[in-house]
């Protein structure tokens, strides 16, 4: 579940505009996914 918010959180992020975070966001929660 927490993946997934940091996932899909940080697809928001790069969608409001801060691409670099929210790709950070979506490494952080994809390896938190598959670990």
């Amino acid at each position: 579940m927490k993946a997934t918010g940091f996932f899909l959180g940080g697809v928001f992020v790069v969608l409001i505009g801060w691409p670099l975070i929210g790709m950070i966001f979506e490494i952080y929660g994809f390896f938190l996914l598959f670990r």
